[in-house]
């Protein structure tokens, strides 16, 4: 038995979907007119491609980092990273927001 946290365990994958998820809907709520085709676009992709980062489906297909980072430079946020959860932060603001297990 470990004493690690999922994330910090040998082994652990990154939860780059669950991210890029919280990101989309980050994203997709900061204005009205938002679409998921709209943000396809922005990061030069399919929305099925996007749907794929997005999901925790079988495919397991993993977004890019540099699709992460653009995502963070959109919503103006950063992610923190604390041994047992990620937390998705706006620039501006020290109030986290719920974290990514």
């Amino acid at each position: 038995m470990s004493d690690w946290s999922p994330i910090a365990s040998r082994g652990a994958e990154f939860p780059w979907t669950e991210v890029m998820a919280r990101l989309r809907q980050i994203w997709l709520e900061s204005e009205d007119a938002r679409t998921s085709i709209g943000l396809a676009e922005v990061l030069e992709t399919t929305q099925t491609t996007l749907s794929a980062w997005c999901s925790r489906s079988r495919s397991r297909r993993q977004p890019p980092e540099w699709a992460v980072a653009r995502l963070l430079d959109l919503t103006q946020s950063r992610l923190v990273f604390e041994p047992a959860r990620i937390l998705i932060e706006p620039l501006e603001s020290l109030e986290p927001t719920e974290p990514i297990e």
